[in-house]
């Protein structure tokens, strides 16, 4: 089976044709080097923002290199990627997903014929729940704060509880994102949420700086993920590396 690599947001940190040409040449790298297949979404750092607004929305301009389909189907491994762009509303890093696309994608679901023989992965850049460290990693004094506190929830989904629902009522098992640059792993109500870390680097252990990434097995004659895999690399110390290794559970 052919790997897939998933990149849930953020693939620059401002958007602009050198920074698209870089993201553009890592993905051709990565496509030749591991045979890969390679999705991706948007994070708020890829788009371009017209005008600020602490009240309201903000506008939002995507490149349009950028833009792809909202449903991949990929045949071989009966697997559905659902694409959610988290950045269809919010204010300033806050993210939103709107009915109106929920329903849109709910339309394309529908279209795709024996639909239960899937297994469906979402992917989407902000967090829809709270993200928290390692025990092993640093807590930045500004994270401890009131101060951190409120600066954790102007990055939160806006319309969180509605998504989750959603997934719910649909029995979506894995949702992938991006965003707080922190890896995490969460079972909520029979749906893991999986956390991407950053991979350039920002996550500290005393003299350690580590960039991380997240390794999923999936079975392919069950149909379901088995094991998540989260690497941090210290950045310092290349033979230095830490691995947490989290089971997905199996239906009662």
């Amino acid at each position: 089976h052919q790997k897939q690599v998933f990149i849930t947001g953020d693939l620059m940190n401002s958007p602009n044709t050198k920074n698209m040409y870089q993201a553009n040449g890592f993905m051709t790298m990565i496509r030749k080097r591991y045979k890969a297949d390679i999705t991706f979404v948007l994070g708020n750092h890829d788009m371009i923002v017209k005008g600020l607004s602490i009240g309201g929305r903000q506008r939002t301009k995507v490149i349009a290199y950028l833009l792809g389909e909202k449903i991949k189907v990929i045949e071989k491994d009966k697997i559905v990627l659902v694409k959610i762009d988290s950045n269809a509303g919010g204010n300033l890093a806050r993210g939103m997903i709107t009915r109106r696309q929920l329903d849109q994608i709910d339309s394309e679901l529908a279209g795709i014929e024996n639909l239960e023989d899937y297994t469906i992965v979402v992917l989407l850049h902000h967090h829809v729940f709270k993200v928290s460290k390692s025990d092993f990693l640093k807590i930045q004094w500004r994270e401890k704060s009131i101060f951190g506190s409120i600066l954790d929830k102007s990055k939160a989904l806006v319309d969180a509880e509605m998504f989750a629902t959603w997934l719910t009522q649909r029995h979506i098992k894995y949702v992938l994102h991006g965003h707080k640059h922190v890896p995490y792993f969460m079972n909520k109500k029979g749906t893991y949420y999986i956390s991407a870390g950053s991979a350039t680097g920002g996550l500290k252990e005393s003299e350690s700086h580590y960039y991380s990434y997240n390794v999923l097995r999936y079975d392919y004659m069950d149909k379901k993920m088995k094991t998540c895999l989260i690497f941090y690399d210290d950045k310092k110390k290349a033979e230095r590396q830490r691995v947490e290794v989290y089971l997905m559970e199996e239906d009662e």
